[in-house]
């Protein structure tokens, strides 16, 4: 793959060339790193300072975490919500000083980290230095300079389809030794996992990266970071985990929620209430049922789903007043991560423990509503299990509820913090449970990679005679 990367890189650029600038090449006085430099990209540097409104002892460990992430050159960084994972991602890219690359595990993720970073660009008085682009399906969707070429600007966000696409798809092929050579921001990668072999390639392309490239830098940001990085790790060259392999960073607040557990869907949901479903179909029902303000899905047409998702952006994030009006939204799975929104109340239908804690991340995010009691129910919903099995595993399902279920046994209501709740989520892996989820994925990805190697092979030897 590095090779091929190479060479079909260095065909277009070498095709590409007038005749005098081909001429002075072959003659040593147009360097090649010069025209490598030029296709792999710069951004522009500055020194960043603490924007008024934000907290200087957060933004100092912010800073802190981009600095040892520059120890390494793949670094997987667990944040709790509301840590400011993007803002680490900016200034970890702007540091390296060539084009950066944000992957996103799905579309509405990565509109949503479009307005993010064009959040943060603002705050840190960049806003207008720096370019930035949303390129999905090969093409670009938005950007904040439209005279810059297609995959020119200084971050490009995508999609993890678009990021592994070239490869595979050799029309696109010109693009691997940039996707390959960039610094790239995985963002809420823990969404990727799946016995696809959409998930094999990723694992493949990090492989290359990690293994074989040198000072190509790869940034993995998630609240929820699981252990999908021993699939590339090795000994000569260990990936970094911050703060620890077993720790997360000190969450914003220090509030606590009351939290319950139920064996059944609530009745009802309260304002400034979110209910998220682990299906579309289930979503509708709970819509129908709750009458909600808004619901979200992905199954909207585009015009409708973005509309949708910048409205509830609108009423649910920092300067918003859904929880004051008493707003509900029920939701698939789409406000589970990622947005920058925050609600007093959630009702989660539980799927796994990474969908259990990235939906608490949407709740009191910045610790603005603890007068209120912000409340989290976690739920079993009776018609769930397909599409459990569907994004999930139901064994593995069960064996978190029934974790969740020892913590708190019975009807009672508990009082617990983010601290607690990322403990929780620690111990499960750290416990008999977590190691269940490694026999259960790793022959399913195993499966795919053999599965892919086994197809190469016949095809090279049917090219060769030697097989009909």
């Amino acid at each position: 793959m590095a090779v091929r990367a190479c060479v079909c890189s260095a065909n277009r650029i070498a095709s590409s060339l007038e005749d005098s600038q081909l001429r002075d090449l072959l003659i040593g006085s147009l360097s090649p790193e010069y025209l490598v430099e030029s296709e792999m990209g710069k951004m522009p540097q500055a020194s960043v300072s603490c924007p008024e409104d934000y907290d200087p002892e957060r933004f100092e460990m912010q800073q802190q975490c981009v600095s040892n992430a520059l120890q390494a050159e793949t670094v997987v960084v667990r944040g709790p919500a509301g840590f400011g994972k993007t803002l680490v991602g900016l200034m970890w890219g702007q540091s390296h000083g060539r084009r950066l690359l944000w992957v996103c595990p799905r579309n509405e993720v990565a509109y949503a980290v479009f307005a993010n970073i064009n959040k943060e660009l603002e705050a840190l008085g960049l806003d207008g230095k720096i370019s930035v682009e949303v390129n999905l399906t090969g093409q670009r969707q938005e950007a904040t300079q439209e005279d810059v070429d297609e995959l020119g600007s200084d971050i490009v966000i995508t999609n993890i389809d678009t990021f592994v696409r070239p490869m595979v798809d050799h029309q696109m092929a010109g693009r691997t030794f940039k996707f390959l050579t960039a610094p790239v921001v995985f963002d809420e990668f823990h969404e990727y996992i799946a016995a696809t072999p959409l998930f094999a390639a990723f694992v493949t392309l990090m492989l290359v990266r990690h293994r074989w490239c040198r000072k190509v830098p790869s940034l993995l940001l998630s609240a929820t970071p699981t252990s999908v990085a021993d699939l590339w790790d090795c000994e000569e060259k260990p990936v970094l985990h911050l703060p620890s392999r077993n720790e997360h960073y000190p969450p914003q607040h220090q509030g606590t929620y009351r939290l319950s557990l139920a064996d059944k869907q609530p009745d009802s949901i309260e304002g400034g209430g979110l209910c998220i479903l682990n299906s579309v179909r289930q979503s509708q029902y709970a819509y129908r049922r709750y009458q909600p303000d808004l619901l979200l899905h992905s199954r909207f047409i585009d015009a409708d789903r973005r509309r949708n998702l910048s409205r509830v952006m609108k009423s649910f994030g920092k300067e918003g007043n859904g929880v004051k009006n008493g707003e509900t939204v029920v939701s698939a799975l789409m406000a589970q991560a990622v947005l920058d929104i925050s609600f007093a109340h959630l009702y989660e239908s539980v799927c796994s423990p990474e969908s259990t804690l990235q939906r608490i991340g949407r709740v009191d995010r910045w610790g603005t509503y603890w007068h209120m009691s912000p409340t989290i129910c976690l739920f079993r919903h009776r018609f769930d299990r397909h599409a459990i099995q569907t994004i999930y595993d139901n064994k593995l399902h069960q064996a978190w509820w029934d974790f969740l279920r020892e913590k708190h046994p019975g009807d009672e209501t508990a009082e617990v913090g983010l601290s607690t709740l990322y403990g929780y989520y620690n111990e499960f892996y750290r416990g008999d449970a977590g190691g269940s989820i490694g026999m259960l994925l790793f022959p399913s990805v195993l499966f795919y990679f053999a599965a892919g190697m086994a197809a190469k092979i016949i095809k090279h030897l049917r090219s060769r005679g030697a097989v009909d």
